[in-house]
């Protein structure tokens, strides 16, 4: 396991059934942080090459990733459904432009943690994060 994925899972709590990961490792517009919301709550501000790692409890779930106006890319909807112990990998993909949008993608395990590599931890819930 790369040293990045065992630490968001570290910072994830022990306490819960699951660990959901979030990442973005490029999404245009680059410019732009959107807002991601797990179950109508705003968790974080996703920039290029962030992620972050979530224990939730098991069972159903919604994301939701709003952009800000100025970024012109329609908000994105996930619903998923969390065993429990299980790690999911969500990866927020996005192009700007004509036929353009966004979504948030399940990725599997290996491909999830390879991106891991390439992105920086984002604290869930910081005010700092939740801001800008």
């Amino acid at each position: 396991m790369p040293v990045l994925t065992a630490l968001l899972l570290a910072a994830a709590s022990v306490r819960s059934d699951a660990t959901l990961i979030v990442y973005r490792e490029y999404a245009e517009p680059v410019l732009f942080a959107p807002t991601l919301l797990i179950d109508g709550m705003p968790v974080a501000r996703l920039g290029q090459k962030r992620a972050l790692a979530v224990a939730l409890p098991a069972g159903e779930h919604r994301l939701e990733l709003r952009w800000p106006m100025l970024a012109s890319q329609k908000t994105a909807r996930l619903q998923l459904t969390l065993a429990p112990g299980s790690e999911r990998y969500i990866e927020l993909n996005a192009l700007a432009g004509f036929g353009g949008g966004s979504a948030l993608v399940e990725q599997a395990a290996d491909v999830g943690e390879q991106a891991l590599a390439r992105c920086r931890p984002v604290a869930a819930g910081t005010s700092e994060q939740l801001e800008h």
